[in-house]
Formats: C-alpha cells, sequence, structure tokens
C-alpha cells in the first residue's frame, strides 16, 4: 500500500524551498517578485534564462491567454474578442458566463437570480454591491462590469448568450483562450494578457496595513503564466502600485516610532473566491 515517507523524516531536517522557474524569465519575475515583497514574503522567485517582457495595455490581440479574476471579467473579455471577430475558447466551458448574464438580466427586469447572483435580491442591491454601498464593504470590479454591460447593451445582452455558444471548445482551435486565474493555475502560454478586474491586496486600515491574502496569490498566479510576454491593464499596474502604498505608509510609521507590528490577514470577502496558490 501507499506510504507517507513525509512522515518518517527527522524533525531537524533541512527545508528547501522550489524557487527556480523555468516558465517565465526576468520581467515576469520582477513583477512576481514584488507583489512577495509587498506581502512580506522573504524568498524570491529566480528567472529562467530567457526574458519574458512586460508591457502595459488595455487591450491587445496579439495573446494567447486572457486571464481575469472573476467569471465577469472572463465574461467581458470573451464577448470583446467574439466581436473582434477572434475564435474564443473559454476554459472549462461558456455557461457559466451564459448563467451569469441571465441572472443579471433576470434582476435588472425585476424577477430573482440564481446561481452566482442568487444572493441578490434585487438589482439595485446588486448596483450597491457593485459600488461598494453594502454593508460598507469596498466596490467590486467584477460586478461592475457585469453592471456596464448590462446597462449598455440591454436587451442586446440575450444576443450576448448566442455568442458565447459560438465559443470553440477546443483551446487548439482557438485563436484566444479565456480563463478566470483560478483555472489557470498550472498552465501557461507564449502570451498572456492580465484583464482589469484584479482587486488591490493591501489596504490601510485605521493606519495600518491589511493584506488580503487570498487576493495576493491570484495576483501572483496570473503573473506567472506567461512565457514570451506578459501584458497587465493599467488597473492590475494601478492594483499592485496601490498595495504598495499602503504597506509602505505603515513602513514609514515603523520606522519613525521604532517598533514591529505584525500585519493582520483579512479574510477574503464574501464576494471573493478562492486563494490561488503558485505553481
Amino acid at each position: 500500500g501507499a506510504v507517507n515517507a513525509l512522515s518518517r523524516m527527522r524533525s531537524d531536517s533541512a527545508e528547501l524551498s522550489l524557487t527556480r522557474t523555468f516558465r517565465f524569465g526576468t520581467g515576469a519575475a520582477e513583477w512576481a517578485n514584488r507583489v512577495l515583497e509587498i506581502i512580506g514574503e522573504k524568498l524570491r522567485i529566480i528567472p529562467a534564462p530567457h526574458r519574458t517582457i512586460v508591457s502595459i495595455e488595455e487591450k491587445s490581440l496579439t495573446i494567447d491567454a486572457l486571464l481575469a479574476r472573476t467569471n465577469a471579467g472572463t465574461l467581458d473579455e470573451a464577448i470583446d474578442g467574439l466581436e473582434r471577430r477572434r475564435k474564443i475558447h473559454v476554459m472549462g466551458g461558456a455557461y457559466p458566463l451564459i448563467s451569469l448574464i441571465r441572472g443579471a438580466w433576470d434582476l435588472h427586469r425585476g424577477k430573482s437570480a440564481s446561481g452566482e447572483l442568487a444572493m441578490f435580491a434585487t438589482w439595485d442591491e446588486l448596483k450597491a454591491a457593485a459600488k461598494g454601498e453594502k454593508n460598507g464593504s469596498p466596490g467590486d470590479p467584477a460586478l461592475q462590469v457585469l453592471i456596464r454591460l448590462i446597462q449598455d447593451r440591454d436587451r442586446n445582452v440575450l444576443h450576448m448568450c448566442q455568442q458565447l455558444e459560438a465559443c470553440v471548445e477546443s483551446p487548439a482551435a482557438a485563436q484566444i483562450t479565456v480563463s478566470t486565474v483560478h483555472k489557470a493555475k498550472g498552465l501557461e502560454w507564449p502570451r498572456v494578457l492580465m484583464s482589469s478586474d484584479f482587486n488591490q491586496f493591501v489596504e490601510l486600515e485605521k493606519g495600518n496595513p491589511v493584506i488580503d491574502m487570498e487576493e495576493a496569490y491570484i495576483m501572483y498566479v496570473a503573473l506567472t503564466r506567461a512565457r514570451e510576454k506578459l501584458i497587465l491593464s493599467p488597473a492590475c499596474v494601478e492594483a499592485i502600485s496601490a498595495s504598495a502604498v499602503a504597506k509602505a505608509g505603515r513602513a514609514r510609521k515603523q520606522d519613525s516610532r521604532g517598533a514591529e507590528n505584525t500585519v493582520e490577514l483579512r479574510r477574503a470577502r464574501f464576494h471573493r473566491k478562492s486563494p490561488e496558490r503558485s505553481n
């Protein structure tokens, strides 16, 4: 039978970390290490010998994969790609995106929603959560995307469902693969674009930096999927920069007071996904 060999190891055995990657080179590694530094991780990634180019762009068609934080983010990007007449493959299938559209449309018409949006009783409640007016929580970029799609397209959102049904089933037959970070864990592509629905993962609360480790892991995994070129949306760059500023704000206070303070780990907000671990 199977044997747990790790249970037989001596407690004083050396602990070795796997920090060298053969997927991405310098460029992508610099951004990944920036996230590690912000969250206080001591280890740093050693990049592959080749260089991974990093650029900041809102949109690009010269990509192999587009990664979003949420299903709503993948929905926005999949529709954009289809309207540009690209062959799109949605990782995990298009049905969750179609269900998201129909649920939002039902709320918009005064009906109840099912699936991911079942927690919202009305359209106004959905809009309040998107703007950050529900229970004092911050705004949700993913819900904001969904609200915008419904408001901009009205009944045409039903045509969007038909468009999504036309997505190719095989990634080999697609020009662009659209995926959430969760489904992209462990995968890689030559050229990757990160969408605009990623969240800031460090915020100041009463002068103290609060790290959302789940959001930090999601950001890190997305940053480490590209072999040749990584394209960051301006919103993604802003989320990383704002996190660094929030962490540095507390660091300055620590220097002035000469005291050491631990950083509180915040649990994920109710609408956020499970943490992503690097791979």
